[in-house]
């Protein structure tokens, strides 16, 4: 298995959803019930969510010249970068009192993530790559990576880590992919 699938897949997303609405609704969901549950349905969701993103992105790229993928790739990393700059900061969906079990961890989750920056993520990545398993396994990792920080540090890591800076830092990684994509579709080179 080719690792930079991988490797690209796990650090954008990773950067991606780290501070985003998603990981502070997972946190506000924690503080309504229980860690478990929540973290259980909200990487369920991640993976209805991704699963079928990545296949999606797959068949892009067995029904698309590799010109094509290589600019829409590009042209997508520098809209979701452009954007990802422009947002104001993520905002917390309230959540109502009630105990949080898995179901309503997933259902939260799940919508919040339809057509979300890491969704396009995958799909754009799955098709540049044609390789859905690996990029499937970043995004995952990630997800996972990043839920486990959020439930179990809670709102404690974004003191921390100023999430207006994490949201630079994935725009700014976002726009340099798209660059690379285009220049890779144009037959450039960044390494000269």
């Amino acid at each position: 298995m080719r690792l930079e699938p991988l490797a690209v897949s796990f650090i954008m997303t990773f950067l991606a959803e780290f501070g985003d609405k998603t990981q502070l609704s997972i946190i506000a969901l924690c503080l309504r019930g229980k860690v478990l549950p929540t973290f259980l349905g909200a990487i369920l969701a991640f993976a209805a969510v991704n699963g079928p993103s990545v296949l999606a992105g797959k068949a892009l790229a067995e029904h698309l010249p590799i010109f094509w993928v290589r600019v829409a790739a590009g042209l997508v990393f520098l809209m979701l970068g452009l954007f990802t700059l422009a947002s104001k900061g993520a905002e917390m969906v309230k959540v109502g009192e009630s105990k949080v079990s898995v179901l309503s961890s997933f259902v939260v989750v799940s919508l919040m993530e339809l057509g979300d920056k890491t969704q396009l993520s995958a799909v754009t990545l799955a098709a540049e790559y044609g390789l859905p398993i690996p990029v499937f396994l970043g995004v995952m990792l990630a997800l996972t990576a990043v839920t486990g920080i959020g439930v179990t540090l809670g709102a404690s890591v974004f003191r921390l880590l100023p999430p207006s800076y994490v949201r630079v830092g994935a725009a700014l990684l976002f726009i340099l992919y798209g660059v690379v994509s285009l220049l890779s579709a144009f037959g450039l080179s960044i390494h000269g």
